[in-house]
């Protein structure tokens, strides 16, 4: 539903190997209709309600998600990652 509307987003996609860390269980349980709201909040944790280019991006940068939450992500520039 967030995603649908207009605006426009930037979203900050896990690497393969992120899910492949995650254990079986978790994700089998993500996956299951009733934790669509969790599922929900872990993909608009990497999301943002604006555009973002990777030239804006900058050592420490801050920037509010669309989760519920409204969490901040840290941005680190060596090596490129998002909260690690």
């Amino acid at each position: 539903d967030t995603l649908d509307g207009a605006g426009t987003f930037t979203v900050f996609a896990p690497p393969d190997s992120a899910f492949a860390k995650l254990p079986e269980e978790l994700l089998t349980k993500l996956l299951d209709p009733t934790w669509s709201p969790q599922l929900k909040d872990v993909l608009l944790y990497h999301a943002l309600g604006s555009e973002v280019f990777s030239t804006d991006l900058a050592e420490g940068l801050m920037a509010p998600t669309l989760n519920f939450q409204g969490d901040k992500i840290t941005v680190s520039l060596d090596p490129p990652s998002i909260d690690e």
